[in-house]
């Protein structure tokens, strides 16, 4: 005999999550079947109650249609956002077929401006309490150190107060010597780069599908994992138990949940480093925090970068370009201080991450508010009705950035 577990679904927030259709007390009009498909006085699994999370006594308190006229509409619309058609089993005799009438098509799917789903997020570490071996350490888990980064060896190319402490200088080693610029990376012969960042998709639109780097340093050549899609866990610095619940997330000064999470117990504010307007809070139940769908843990990737004649024509730049107090000024100078003439050259990469949701989105801006998916980035050649579909995932225009990239630079001085 086979043991079967049932999982768990979270239905915490009936305004925010719904409720599991067979819990309906309504379904399809005409004295169908399924209109009896509720529970009727007992319980349904996942419905809070007050007091006890999981079995409650059912409520319905999802509207009845208004009327058998508009049943259809209703039903349809609580079941999918957009239906393109609307077909009608018929039978005559012994024929059977079905009947078309776009007329019930309804598009209610205006309400992704409402719905405040989110695409995939990356976030780089925060190297205050990211250890260098990337471990769990004494103080707890290694937490997000800014939004729409990556980390490159726990380095973010950014000055950052990442402690929390109001210190003098910058936290990590972008800053080492404590003088507000940021440490370059410069290394001789080549660099061996080890690229890090959380990672997740939106509650409601999970899993992860492709996780992509691009290291910046083959033209021509199609990114890592390019063509390698699969089912993959949000990765955050904290996950909930099974049913989502017993973890918090970083929430904006607009009151919205940024998805990634946070120790609300911890004495400094986690989700301040970040954003000085976000605040750690608790949220109700959320399937992509649950430990089925969430892993604590950081993606990570390795690299080794050279710098040989090839990579020269394709990524040089002379040292003397590098001259100037902006983010090249720290680099100017270590590369003269080891001999470096201004019109040597050196290679400069700038690697980049991609991750793509299950129903299409990836991170990063494309194309303007007047675009399908708004400044989103949105693969929609999968859609049979796009006339001329567009995959702004891989999109080469200049103006469409779907990637997130390493705030700084990867410095390789050629051996020869």
């Amino acid at each position: 005999m086979a043991l079967v577990t049932l999982l768990q679904v979270p239905f915490d927030d009936i305004n925010q999550d719904g409720l599991p259709y067979a819990c309906k007390s309504f379904g399809f009009p005409r004295g169908d079947k399924y209109a009896e498909a509720s529970i009727d006085g007992s319980g349904c699994v996942g419905l809070p109650d007050g007091e006890e999370f999981g079995y409650a006594e059912f409520k319905d308190k999802l509207p009845n249609p208004s009327s058998s006229d508009s049943g259809i509409d209703n039903v349809l619309l609580n079941l999918f956002v957009k239906a393109f058609d609307v077909k009608t089993r018929y039978q005559d005799g012994y024929s059977i077929g079905f009947r078309s009438d776009s007329s019930l098509a309804k598009d209610k799917s205006d309400v992704r401006n409402i719905a405040t789903l989110l695409p995939p997020q990356i976030y780089s570490l925060n190297p205050a309490t990211c250890p260098p071996d990337l471990s769990v350490s004494s103080a707890g888990p290694c937490t997000a150190g800014d939004k729409n980064n990556i980390s490159i060896n726990r380095r973010n190319g950014l000055i950052k107060d990442y402690a929390g402490d109001a210190g003098e200088g910058g936290d990590g080693p972008d800053d080492a010597n404590k003088d507000n610029v940021v440490d370059a990376i410069v290394s001789r012969g080549g660099y061996s780069a080890r690229l890090s960042f959380f990672a997740f998709a939106d509650h409601d639109r999970m899993p992860i599908r492709r996780v992509m780097v691009d290291w910046g340093d083959e033209k021509g050549t199609p990114p890592q994992n390019y063509n390698t899609y699969g089912l993959y866990y949000n990765r955050k610095p904290y996950c909930g138990e099974d049913n989502g619940t017993g973890v918090s997330e970083c929430k904006s000064a607009e009151n919205s949940y940024a998805g990634i999470t946070c120790d609300l117990g911890s004495s400094a504010d986690q989700c301040k480093i970040i954003d000085p307007s976000w605040t750690c809070s608790s949220l109700p139940a959320r399937f992509g925090n649950a430990t089925r769908a969430c892993k604590e843990e950081q993606f990570n990737f390795k690299h080794n970068y050279g710098c040989n004649d090839q990579e020269l024509s394709e990524f040089g730049i002379e040292v003397g370009d590098l001259n100037n107090t902006g983010e090249y000024g720290d680099a100017y100078i270590k590369l003269t201080s080891q001999g470096l003439k201004p019109t040597d050259q050196v290679c400069v990469f700038k690697p980049k991450a991609q991750v793509i949701d299950n129903w299409g989105w990836c991170n990063g801006v494309c194309g303007t508010d007047l675009s399908p998916g708004g400044t989103g980035c949105y693969d929609e050649a999968h859609l049979s009705s796009a006339l001329v579909p567009h995959n702004e995932c891989s999109s080469p225009l200049p103006t469409d950035t779907p990637w997130t990239e390493y705030q700084g630079e990867i410095i390789v001085i050629p051996s020869n």
